[in-house]
């Protein structure tokens, strides 16, 4: 069954690579390559941010550990797999070779249940970020005593568990594929229906603090905190529907027309822009959370001062002194032969040729002026103490 599916989908690819080879490079590989190293290296930021916040409730931590942990391995795993695999493939066929038995049943299967997998977790993850919010707003204090750290832990394991279990469904039996897409666009519109719910009740603990009516300072406070997480694990989910909505809505344009190429062109645009998602979602956490951002700039900090010191030396000897110098030489005599020419000239309009002049003796300048003298500072930089 599973070759099956590794054979239609090989089918499916081979038509794309070979017939419309500029869409799949640029989209399928080049854009899944450059986001897939922008999604591993901000999801580990987010990481290490996330585990040592302090200030981000504990419930909400794992939700968000659980859908970084996602998005880190879909960056590692199914969208550089594809990435690569379209570039495998653009290259046999620009080498005149169609035949791609090679990918299947173990490659393009394995990306594809990783794809899944994956998605399905970052997905119900969200979902789950939903219904916690709601029960914090609705709960109030009786919120910590029913969402327990172990029954987070136990609902993340379901959710992974879940997710494993759907993925290879889809690939064991495409006919569930269609069940599978329903059921997600089912928990898809009931997420949406929990934040307008979490709208309305904030909205009415909004009109409750204006009047104050028998409420304590301590609810107020926690009810801005609610409201606070909630508005940003909405902005989370708003991103996630920005990302997944497409690939929907590609999905019904391939049942309708099954056999035209547009819309399988466009089903695999939509995978883009799902791995996309692994990529925004550490920009979202960034700019939502005050701490996150903080430690995330504290961390590339250190990162980056710590290059800086074991590399300064070779930096400032290959960039400020070498180029500077032989750029400094290029651009001295190069300028002294273009105003010997320019002087000489005589088809060069006489307004051209003055501004012409007035430039090559300003670049004249810069090589034997600001150029040298950056070739000294360098020498100067060498001899400090970092």
């Amino acid at each position: 069954m599973a070759s099956k599916f590794c054979t239609y989908t090989l089918q499916i690819l081979s038509k794309l690579v070979q017939f419309h080879s500029a869409f799949m490079l640029a989209c399928c590989c080049i854009l899944n390559l450059v986001f897939s190293v922008v999604a591993v290296l901000g999801n580990l930021l987010v990481i290490h941010a996330l585990w040592k916040s302090s200030s981000i409730p504990a419930t909400v931590k794992k939700l968000f550990l659980s859908l970084a942990l996602s998005d880190l391995a879909v960056g590692m795993l199914p969208q550089l797999m594809l990435g690569v695999n379209i570039a495998v493939m653009l290259s046999k066929t620009s080498n005149g070779d169609s035949n791609f038995a090679s990918f299947c049943p173990v490659i393009v299967t394995a990306c594809y249940f990783f794809a899944f997998f994956l998605c399905s977790a970052s997905f119900f993850t969200i979902a789950a970020v939903a219904v916690d919010r709601l029960l914090a707003i609705l709960l109030h204090l009786r919120y910590r005593e029913l969402v327990t750290s172990k029954r987070v832990n136990v609902a993340l394991i379901m959710i992974w568990l879940t997710s494993g279990v759907a993925a290879s469904v889809s690939i064991l039996f495409t006919v569930a594929n269609m069940i599978i897409v329903t059921v997600q666009f089912i928990l898809l519109l009931s997420t949406t229906v929990a934040y307008m719910r979490i709208y309305k009740v904030v909205r009415y603990h909004r009109i409750q603090i204006r009047s104050q009516l028998q409420l304590q300072n301590f609810e107020v406070e926690d009810l801005h905190r609610q409201k606070k997480s909630a508005w940003n694990a909405l902005i989370v989910y708003v991103t996630f529907l920005f990302c997944y909505l497409p690939f929907y809505v590609s999905v019904l344009f391939v049942l309708i027309d099954t056999e035209g190429m547009s819309p399988l062109i466009a089903n695999y645009a939509t995978f883009l822009i799902i791995f996309l998602n692994s990529s925004l979602n550490p920009l979202v956490y960034c700019w939502r959370y005050r701490e996150i951002r903080n430690i995330v700039r504290s961390s590339l900090k250190k990162v980056i001062h710590l290059n800086l010191v074991q590399f300064h030396s070779a930096f400032m000897l290959a960039c400020y002194c070498i180029f500077n110098l032989v750029f400094s030489v290029v651009a001295v005599l190069g300028n002294l032969l273009v105003i010997h020419a320019l002087w000489k000239s005589s088809s060069i309009p006489a307004t051209v040729k003055k501004l012409f002049l007035s430039l090559a003796l300003s670049d004249l300048a810069v090589g034997m002026l600001p150029q040298l003298g950056y070739y000294y500072r360098s020498d100067v930089i060498e001899d400090i103490e970092w």
